[in-house]
């Protein structure tokens, strides 16, 4: 049985089940998940799964998903007991079984488990993180002092959420970061002080381009798996000293380096924020790494930036990324494996370069940036749970995420 909420609304992040809907019966019994806080309208955002979209309702026309505590995953069980205000000391280092133990022992009535579920992955209060500045430090303190544990069930987390967030969310946290006075959002997050105005508007630009390509957030969201807890630390701490680069400053000393050829030896020039582009290219889906190549090609600005990036100019780097993305699925993945074995395929590589005017190390240079710069992003901006960052409470008072027209409902469903 689905379980109603006693509360007006719903936390955010909670799985909910939609019902009593006459005039959009088809959307009866569809699994979704709160996106936003109450708006003035007395209505919660959620996200439809199967469906890809966003829908706005009221709490009376939605239910939380039934779950047992067999049915919880370890991370799962773990955030009942946090929601339970367990000690975190009694839950920690322990096996499944144990687990729902404690949670049986905590939680007698198994109808009580979604809200306590929902109630765990709510981002932080938003008394603690009314705007992006305070969500964001907070999340940040605690991924920098977490044990080697928490620190990899944080980066776990961001992935998932990175891969469940819709697109009308991330266009949302764009247009908010649009409308807001660049000195605001400094002054609210010291960790953002060293970043220019122009900086913050590409941060925007580039969280609407992942909202237009599902692909590249996907991708973003499997690359941001393969990297472990020290390097996006790494990237927490480069951006909170100010030596964060990403298309609006000068190159690091790392880029520079790969740039002017000193490619066989990469593991040496790690590029700012921790990621070495070898290991998020060379294990890419290469119909994702064509698609990111075009995008970056079509995007005169971002070309712009990219070139003066790896000392390239605008045309060539654009040609190249037009042959390298046109190439055959077993070239491409002939000139990935060089990143990772350039003496063995030395031969391999030079035919490819010269196809790509060569360009290809600019070319690949490049392409990291790119999606270093969209896991950066969304590792600052999400909106997903504790300990990442939340911009809930600023994205629920700002504009409203696109939803289904009121005359699609009735009265009481909308």
């Amino acid at each position: 049985m689905s379980l109603p909420n006693d509360n007006p609304d719903f936390p955010l992040e909670s799985r909910v089940i939609l019902h009593g809907l006459v005039n959009a019966p088809e959307l009866n019994g569809k699994v979704g998940i709160i996106r936003s806080t109450l708006n003035d309208a007395g209505r919660q955002s959620v996200y439809l799964q199967d469906e890809k979209k966003t829908v706005g309702l009221k709490p009376t026309n939605l239910k939380y998903e039934p779950r047992s505590v067999d049915s919880l995953s370890v991370k799962e069980l773990k955030l009942v007991l946090k929601a339970k205000g367990i000690d975190q000391v009694e839950y920690t280092g322990i096996d499944k079984i144990e687990l729902r133990t404690k949670v049986s022992e905590h939680v007698t009535d198994e109808d009580e488990i979604p809200r306590l579920l929902a109630m765990g992955r709510a981002p932080v209060d938003s008394s603690a993180s009314a705007s992006v500045g305070a969500g964001v430090s907070v999340a940040r303190t605690n991924t920098e002092t977490a044990s080697p544990a928490a620190a990899q069930a944080a980066h776990t987390t961001a992935a998932e959420q990175l891969s469940n967030m819709s697109p009308d969310a991330l266009r949302q946290q764009a247009r908010m970061m649009r409308s807001m006075d660049p000195n605001t959002i400094r002054s609210m997050n010291p960790q953002l002080a060293n970043m220019t105005d122009e900086q913050i508007r590409m941060a925007a630009d580039q969280m609407e381009m992942m909202a237009n390509n599902p692909a590249m957030m996907k991708m973003a969201a499997e690359q941001m798996k393969n990297m472990n807890p020290e390097e996006l630390q790494r990237m927490q701490s480069q951006m909170k000293n100010g030596q964060w680069t990403n298309g609006t400053t000068a190159p690091s000393a790392g880029f520079n380096a790969m740039g002017q050829g000193s490619f066989p030896n990469h593991g040496s020039n790690v590029p700012p924020m921790g990621a070495d582009p070898a290991k998020l290219i060379a294990n890419m889906d290469k119909e994702q790494l064509k698609q990111v190549l075009r995008t970056v090609k079509d995007n005169p600005e971002m070309l712009k930036q990219y070139a003066a990036m790896t000392g390239t100019t605008e045309e060539q780097l654009k040609q190249g990324m037009e042959a390298f993305a046109g190439m055959s699925d077993d070239k491409m993945e002939a000139a990935l494996k060089m990143m990772q074995t350039v003496a063995q395929a030395k031969e391999k590589w030079n035919h490819v370069d010269a196809k790509t005017g060569g360009r290809l190390l600019h070319i690949l240079v490049a392409t990291a940036i790119f999606i270093i710069g969209l896991l950066v992003w969304y590792f600052f901006f999400s909106r997903g749970s504790s300990p990442i960052s939340n911009v809930s409470e600023m994205v629920a008072s700002s504009t409203e995420i696109p939803i289904v027209q009121e005359d699609e409902f009735s009265e009481n469903e909308f």
